[in-house]
């Protein structure tokens, strides 16, 4: 089994929940709701395209996400 630490990790605000983006420096490999309020963040501009396209899509200016 192959672990992997994800260095850039971003945490958005959706009125489902907290929204995890984390990703390495080229791939985004997990997007998932979650609870945890004190998770910290080191973003990255993977991390940060993705973040800013999941709040235009709750926002209602974005049709779709990704």
């Amino acid at each position: 089994m192959i672990i992997v630490a994800f260095p850039f990790i971003d945490v958005v605000q959706t009125p489902l929940g907290n929204l995890d983006i984390k990703a390495t420096q080229t791939q985004l490999h997990q997007v998932y709701f979650d609870d945890d309020y004190t998770k910290p963040t080191n973003t990255s501009p993977l991390t940060q395209l993705c973040s800013q396209q999941v709040t235009e899509y709750f926002a209602g200016t974005k049709l779709s996400l990704f």
